[in-house]
């Protein structure tokens, strides 16, 4: 009988912390935090990293989400429309999604890492000659060279 008192106390306990962890209302969540709207997990990686606690931080692409195939939904779109800041790659990397990204910097500050690079640092894309890889990431050094990009952003 103790035991099953044990098993019942601590699914209740387990399930008043689940019952915290859900989505909370807008209200809730309201505060004078900037937000920030990365489009890849990479990039906001580094901005969660450069900004900590002082943001919040949206990411559009989650794990599997191939990049040059990316369209906005409605609710991307009202990510987006809510940031002070948007975070992107550049370099093309979000091919489908630049229109919604240029329509979105009237209003909000767009921030294009990649296009922010001397142009000679930056390496060519094996499968487009003459346009720069926008692989970043790939390349630790050139990877390291957004940081200061995303800090004076």
């Amino acid at each position: 009988m103790l035991q099953i008192a044990r098993i019942t106390t601590v699914l209740i306990a387990f399930l008043a912390f689940l019952g915290g962890c859900g989505t909370q209302s807008q209200a809730q969540t309201a505060d004078d935090r900037p937000r920030v709207v990365a489009t890849t997990a990479m990039i906001g990686d580094a901005v969660k990293a450069i900004g900590g606690d002082r943001i919040t931080v949206d990411v559009l692409m989650g794990p599997g989400v191939d990049p040059h195939q990316f369209r906005a939904t409605r609710a991307d779109t009202a990510k987006l429309a809510r940031a002070e800041v948007i975070f992107a790659n550049g370099l093309f990397l979000e091919a489908k999604l630049l229109e919604t990204l240029q329509r979105m910097s009237s209003n909000t500050s767009v921030v294009l890492v990649g296009e922010r690079l001397e142009a000679s640092l930056l390496l060519e894309d094996e499968d487009e000659p003459g346009m720069a890889d926008p692989h970043l990431w790939m390349d630790p050094v050139r990877w390291a060279m957004i940081l200061p990009v995303i800090e004076y952003a």
